[in-house]
């Protein structure tokens, strides 16, 4: 089976990549930047093709050329470049979209999983912020911030093009996630990848307030399980899915993980909630269960488990780095 992913080079777009390699398949990566530093130990082990994902005419031509037969849609503006270009954000994520979408059906691809975001979710009212949520895939939807009003826009684009085509369609929402290459390309909202890298590079990390708050984190190479998995499994029951862990741990439960790991990391964790300072506060947890059922999803990564192989994926990238890999 030929499958393309958009934005296969990003931050969950490499783990997706590398998934999709390790079942033994070589799959067609679509990015506008050439920057393989997040899959250094998959280099020639995938097609790459430069693609702006507003092309249209170059798109449908990789499509109908490379015989594409599923599609993983995860190309889009970070939240930090969006809020500072809101117009780019909705051009690239929902233009972009439309433009993908619209080519797999002309190219007549059987399905495409589609990288959405569990902060679409309505996390600002009072009700919710009076006590810890559960989310479940009916939950309210609220979104706040550009980037996650044109997820919520990107998601009815692909439903649209569904139906007018006829292929599959599916959304995945994923709760908050940390991983090699986050702290990058997010900056200040990678709080939890920032604490494992300054931990790496022995600097000390303060986070003023926050350390109580309650979130579901989940590793990126999870997500990226969960995606593939959407993309191969026999059977879809819906068409969105929460990929999570499950389970709530707050900042000071995380930072006292990254202090098992690294026993000499100097972190001081303020308490209370709200460690973005964003106005976000509500402790929640996500409800994976359709994921479970539906997709044989279970995260592969606890905590610990999740930062050492953060720890041993850092090396792994400067080792190829170091011999110009």
């Amino acid at each position: 089976m030929r499958i393309c992913i958009t934005g296969g080079l990003g931050v969950i777009g490499s783990w997706i990549t590398r998934a999709i390699i390790r079942k033994g398949m070589r799959p067609v990566v679509l990015s506008r930047n050439k920057d393989f530093s997040l899959l250094p130990d998959c280099v020639g082990a995938f097609d790459y093709f430069p693609c702006d994902i507003q092309d249209s005419e170059l798109i449908n031509k990789i499509f109908m050329r490379e015989k594409i037969e599923r599609l993983i849609h995860a190309a889009a503006i970070t939240m930090a470049l969006s809020e500072r270009d809101p117009v780019e954000a909705v051009r690239v994520n929902d233009v972009g979209t439309a433009t993908v979408m619209n080519a797999a059906g002309k190219q007549n691809l059987e399905r495409v999983v589609f990288l959405s975001s569990g902060s679409i979710y309505d996390q600002w009212s009072k009700s919710a912020a009076d006590r810890k949520i559960r989310i479940d895939e009916n939950f309210p939807i609220r979104p706040i911030h550009i980037s996650r009003i044109t997820k919520v826009c990107a998601e009815e684009i692909g439903r649209y093009f569904s139906r007018r085509y006829g292929f599959q369609f599916v959304a995945i929402r994923s709760s908050t996630m940390y991983g090699p290459g986050k702290l990058r390309h997010h900056g200040s909202m990678a709080i939890h990848s920032l604490l494992i890298e300054n931990a790496i590079q022995g600097l000390p990390t303060k986070v003023s307030q926050g350390g109580d708050q309650e979130d579901d984190i989940i590793y990126a190479a999870d997500i990226a399980e969960g995606v593939v998995s959407a993309c191969f499994c026999e059977k879809l029951s819906y068409d969105v899915y929460n990929i999570a862990s499950g389970k709530a741990i707050t900042l000071l439960e995380f930072a006292d993980a990254v202090r098992t790991v690294f026993p000499f990391a100097r972190m001081e964790i303020g308490a209370g909630k709200n460690y973005l300072g964003t106005g976000l506060v509500t402790d929640r947890v996500f409800d994976i269960s359709r994921a479970h059922q539906d997709l044989d999803f279970r995260p592969k990564y606890d905590t610990l488990s999740a930062i050492d192989n953060y720890r041993s994926m850092l090396e792994l990238f400067e080792s190829k780095r170091r011999v110009g890999l």
